[in-house]
């Protein structure tokens, strides 16, 4: 987690001193790279908005739909990207590049066809990312805690529920690659429903499972995958899953397994290319045969903030989200021999940086998936590539009251100014006369220093947690709607508000026509979506204790 900065005990009359020579100064250029492609920002803001809007009906107006079968289809998962939190991206990048923060959408934000999804579970309003992946990559519902099983599955019960088909599973069988890319980690709930089967979303490695169960761990199964050829590509974090705690990687962190086992090594011995570095993953000749395994940190891979800043020892060598979209595109184009293929991308640390209330860590993490999105648009076609942009569930992120335009994000919320566009320039107060910040959390842990003064320097500074009003040791996500955009084949059937299994039968619409769910399963089979996988042995066992902490949810 980043770590917590106190808020200033500064009087005041100090806080808004402070904050009304922020708002008059020209900020500071932010770490990242401004998301390309994106109109340069000037002026005071006003444009002809009744001009762009006929622009935007006309084209909209002039738009054909793409009826063609889909070849490749590219799944983008923002984790934790809710419409808030999409909306302080924006703001963030905008502000970023010198405008007030409302001047330009991002790149997937373009894209001609969008939708709201309903992210519950089986059993919970507030849907969680096992869960939810489950029900995008599937079309099947299950229990919150619970990935790659069917509702009957009960978290933690180690041999129940039945193991689902998914999108992967159809591309495989029709000869088609597939590929998983992640900033968490490769075992994580979100990539891991991709390939896994769990009834229970924290067994990523065999220390964290009752000696009991038989079902093997998710770190297991994804090696056992790459080894049957079912997964192609697989880029992320999560090295210390893979390798005993006995010993240490190259960065000096020891591995997590107790059954002495080396997966890496069974990874190479059954010919993947295994890397380690940004500079190993550029050395890899994509063009060729085999498998590529990508594991860039123990843990999580660093957050954008930390990667761009060097402010994470050890990490400054991992490749940016957009670097392993590319490669991972690339790779799998020549694993299907131009047949196409199936590629989920996560920008896993959106959410897990929202967990925290660092909400800096969360708009820069959503800047770099903007990048990626971008530069998947630029490297297929349209015609034959369908991208489904969304995310797996909300978070409790708000916007707080009457803020000028160009108030800061993240950072304190200013008046609004009775002439131009810009804010007055004086924080916007509270009923006790005190400033504010522009956004702030429902539940977090904020919420411990949310009673103490606010100065504009501490509300800009990256490492402080946001303001929250109920106190949890990490925020929530929540039970709000996402957004879905979409470009490409049958993209234009992705409007109003649907559930997210709709967009498990979008992505196999396009990609295998109509009544092709049918014939795909009967060649899939049960067995091969993973049963033995799921299942222990000694049949339906109790429900182990509460289930472990996910250190980053």
């Amino acid at each position: 987690a980043p770590a917590k900065i106190p808020d200033s005990a500064a009087a005041k009359d100090a806080a808004q001193k402070a904050a009304t020579s922020e708002a008059s100064s020209t900020p500071a250029p932010d770490f990242f790279a401004i998301v390309k492609g994106r109109e340069k920002l000037a002026g005071d803001g006003v444009r002809d908005w009744r001009a762009e809007a006929a622009t935007a009906l006309q084209e909209k107006l002039n738009r054909k739909p793409v009826t063609g079968r889909a070849r490749n289809v590219v799944l983008m998962i923002g984790d934790g990207m809710g419409v808030a939190t999409a909306t302080a991206i924006r703001l963030h990048v905008n502000q970023a590049g010198g405008g007030l923060g409302e001047e330009a959408p991002l790149p997937h934000e373009r894209f001609p066809h969008s939708a709201l999804i309903q992210t519950f579970t089986v059993n919970a309003q507030t849907g969680d990312g096992a869960a939810t992946a489950t029900a995008i990559m599937s079309g099947e519902k299950t229990r919150s805690g619970v990935l790659g099983l069917d509702r009957t599955a009960v978290r933690g019960r180690c041999g129940s529920g039945a193991p689902v088909t998914r999108i992967g599973d159809l591309f495989k069988k029709s000869g088609r690659a597939v590929g998983y890319v992640t900033t968490a980690r490769l075992t994580h709930a979100t990539p891991a429903a991709g390939y896994a089967a769990s009834v229970e979303r924290l067994w990523e490695h065999d220390a964290r499972m009752p000696p009991d169960c038989l079902q093997r761990d998710i770190a297991q199964q994804l090696i056992e995958r790459i080894a049957k050829g079912e997964v192609d590509v697989a880029l992320g974090g999560g090295r210390a899953a893979f390798f005993s705690e006995e010993r240490k990687d190259a960065s000096g962190q020891p591995g997590a397994r107790r059954d002495g086992r080396d997966l890496i090594e069974e990874a190479t011995a059954n010919g993947a290319r295994v890397v380690m570095t940004a500079e190993e993953l550029k050395g890899v000749d994509l063009k060729q045969s085999g498998p590529v395994l990508g594991l860039f940190a123990s843990g999580s891979m660093a957050y954008e903030h930390d990667r761009r800043t060097g402010e994470s020892t050890g990490k400054s060598d991992e490749p940016s989200l957009a670097e392993m979209a590319r490669s991972a595109v690339s790779a799998l184009e020549a694993a299907s021999g131009g047949q196409g293929y199936f590629l989920m991308i996560e920008g896993g640390r959106i959410g897990q940086a929202s967990h925290y209330g660092a909400l800096r860590h969360a708009v820069t993490d959503g800047a770099a998936f903007a990048e990626a999105a971008r530069l998947v648009a630029e490297l297929t076609d349209p015609k034959d590539t369908l991208i489904l942009v969304t995310a797996d569930a909300a978070h409790s992120l708000a916007f707080n009251g009457y803020c000028g335009r160009g108030s800061p994000v993240p950072g304190l919320c200013y008046a609004i100014a009775p002439e131009g566009s810009r804010h007055s320039g004086a924080p916007a107060l509270d009923a006790t006369g005190a400033p504010y910040e522009t956004t702030g959390f429902l539940n977090g842990p904020g919420a411990a220093s949310s009673a103490a003064p606010l100065t504009a320097e501490a509300a800009r500074d990256p490492l402080r947690r946001q303001r929250a009003l109920i106190p949890m040791e990490t925020e929530t996500t929540s039970a709000a709607d996402v957004a879905a955009y979409a470009r490409g084949p049958w993209a234009h059937l992705l409007s109003g508000l649907v559930d997210q299994p709709y967009l498990f039968e979008l992505m196999r619409h396009a990609a295998f026509g109509p009544q092709a769910e049918e014939k795909a399963q009967a060649a899939a089979g049960a067995a091969d979506a993973g049963s033995s996988d799921a299942r222990s042995s000694g049949g339906d066992a109790a429900a182990t204790d509460a289930p472990q902490q996910d250190d980053d949810r």
